[in-house]
């Protein structure tokens, strides 16, 4: 089987002022998540993924899906750190920082023709449609989304292409939230696993030549060797054993 991963990117639609300023503060927690869990595991370097989970949650505001995304990203930063100290120095990120969810906390929905996207926020309640906010797509992007949620693809689009017909299986990624330009995005991966067609079996073809004499002889066309396989024992095998007496 092989691989292959791809990005999608949605514009979010004109999304409001008081939109924005909630994604700017998670932004800005987010960040500051994953530097308080580097700080920790430097301070702590026993404390595990769940003892770190349990610090997190009584200092932030994020959901737990959320503050759990930023802390396997800070552990993954710093285990790489702690790989290659001797020639790094300890990681730090950066304010702007871009807002992970993993593929089972973002959603698409079309809600009366409109593309919309449902993440987790620090707004109040669960995840309602009246949560969701609108995205843009194009030809293509909208021909991914639409494989992602029918399950198919659309045969008919000009981005089809007949390789497609070798993917057995679809596989939703992870989602990222960030500002480009003053610009809100949403983009998501998805990976596509392909059934490699079979490959001819690589080898020489042999000739088989049966006689009385000679009871075989082989031969490859391609190179000219070839092989005899003389039949005298076998002959005498004969006659001494069905000879008339």
């Amino acid at each position: 089987m092989k691989k292959i991963t791809m990005t999608v990117k949605l514009p979010l639609f004109r999304p409001t002022h008081a939109k924005q300023a909630m994604y700017r503060t998670m932004r800005s927690e987010f960040a500051r998540l994953l530097n308080r869990v580097l700080d920790i595991k430097r301070q702590q370097p026993a404390l595990n993924a769940k003892d770190i989970d349990h610090l997190l949650k009584k200092e932030s505001i994020l959901p737990s899906t959320t503050r759990q995304e930023a802390r396997k990203l800070a552990l993954s930063r710093y285990e790489e750190w702690e790989m290659n100290k001797t020639t790094k120095s300890f990681p730090r990120f950066k304010e702007k920082q871009t807002i992970l969810f993993n593929n089972q906390n973002w959603r698409l929905r079309y809600d009366n023709g409109r593309l919309k996207l449902g993440i987790p926020t620090i707004e109040k309640g669960s995840l309602t449609l009246e949560k969701y906010v609108p995205v843009q797509t194009n030809d293509y992007t909208e021909f991914w989304v639409q494989t992602l949620l029918m399950g198919e693809w659309d045969r008919t689009s000009k981005h089809y292409h007949p390789s497609f017909g070798r993917v057995i299986e679809i596989k939703k990624g992870q989602g990222q939230l960030y500002e480009k330009k003053k610009r809100w995005y949403f983009a998501f991966s998805v990976t596509l696993i392909i059934r490699e067609p079979e490959k001819p079996v690589q080898g020489k073809t042999v000739g088989v030549d049966r006689g009385l004499k000679m009871i075989a002889v082989a031969g490859c066309g391609q190179t000219g060797e070839y092989l005899i396989f003389h039949g005298r024992h076998l002959g005498h095998i004969r006659r001494s054993n069905y000879s008339p007496r």
